[in-house]
């Protein structure tokens, strides 16, 4: 599972509302066979309608980030918050 180590919010070009997460994740299995060790980062946009989710009180929980695939690329759908 992935954990929420920070996030920003602020207006795109068009002053449309964005917000990134900053995640911290392990390794994949195949990344480990190939001498990765440790953890990652990954920065993931998230949905405009889930942008009140996130408050200072969820970094350091965890999240699920699931995707949805349309014409064979990946984009997030949501995201899930634990504790």
């Amino acid at each position: 599972m992935s954990k929420i180590i920070g996030y920003r919010k602020f207006s795109g070009k068009k002053k449309q509302p964005l917000c990134i997460i900053s995640i911290l994740k392990p390794y994949t299995e195949r990344q480990v066979e190939y001498g990765a060790c440790g953890d990652q980062t990954e920065e993931i946009f998230v949905p405009v309608e889930q942008h009140g989710l996130i408050v200072p009180s969820v970094v350091g929980c965890d999240v699920d980030v699931l995707y949805r695939v349309e014409n064979g690329r990946a984009y997030v759908d949501h995201i899930v918050i634990g504790e």
